[in-house]
Order: structure tokens, then sequence, then C-alpha cells
């Protein structure tokens, strides 16, 4: 297995599982969009996040094959905002991590997630910062296991 930067090669193998990453969320939360319908479209964006924002996209690969990938990307809080101490301000953020189901169990994810704390490191950055749904406990535990720790923590109320 191997990581390697995303190429154009790659699209349709990470739009297909950015789509059962959909998927899989919105059998967790009924605010998901059926992964087929958004799936290109929304990695598009995420692509152009990272160009504008300095961010990487990262695909795990078997036998040649994509087997997983994950997206990062720099954000910053503004800069008279002054409740952080300035390390603070600058952060890596995980948006979105999958592995294939035949693929998990083989350090696949930890791989992604380590190369994208390495790249962050070079982007000198303090900290990274990974969101996943309340009822993804598979998720919760893996990032946990990886070292990350709760820091804030969103609330949701369907009116």
């Amino acid at each position: 297995m191997s990581v390697v930067n995303y190429s154009h090669g790659h699209r349709a193998a990470v739009v297909d599982m950015m789509a059962r990453l959909q998927d899989h969320e919105g059998a967790l939360h009924n605010s998901r969009t059926p992964g087929r319908q958004m799936a290109g479209d929304h990695f598009d964006y995420l692509l152009a996040c990272c160009n504008a924002q300095g961010g990487c996209v990262f695909v795990a690969q078997h036998g040649g094959e994509a087997v997983g990938f994950v997206v990062a990307m720099l954000e910053a809080e503004d800069d008279a905002d002054r409740h952080l101490f300035e390390p603070f301000k600058r952060y890596g953020v995980i948006t979105d991590l999958y592995v294939d189901p035949e693929a998990r169990g083989h350090g696949v994810a930890t791989s992604l997630v380590a190369r994208v704390e390495g790249f962050l490191r070079q982007q000198e950055v303090a900290t990274v910062r990974v969101s996943a749904l309340a009822a993804n406990q598979a998720a919760g535990d893996f990032y946990h296991d990886c070292g990350y720790s709760p820091y804030e923590i969103t609330y949701i109320k369907e009116l």
C-alpha cells in the first residue's frame, strides 16, 4: 500500500468513494444529500478550496487501485479575533477521509492521516481539526486512537 498525491487519473475512483462516504453519513443523519447527486461537484469544490487555501488530497493505493483518500486544507481565524493565542489561529482541517471497506483494518486510514499531518507540519500549523457525525462512533474511535481529542462539540436541533 502506498499514499500518493492526488492526480486527475484518480478522479473517478475518488468521486466514487466520496459518494459512498456521503451515503454512509446519510445513513447516520438525514441531512446528507445522496452520494451520486453530490459527489462530483462536491469533490470539485474541495479541489478548488485546496488550491485556493493550500490544501491537499492524498490517495491510498494498493495494487494500483485507489482504496482510500483524504482531503485537508488550511484555515485561519480572523486576524482581529483575539480569543486564541496566535499559533492556534492557523490550523489544518481534515474535511474528508474514506477507506474502502475491504481495505479497512490494514492501516490505510492511519497512513492517510499521517501523510496529512506531515504535509501540515511542513505548512507550520500548530493543530489539526477534524469532525465526524456524532453517530459515527467508528470515526470517533479512530481519531481518538490517532491522538485526537474533543475540542468543540456542535449540537444541532431540527425545528
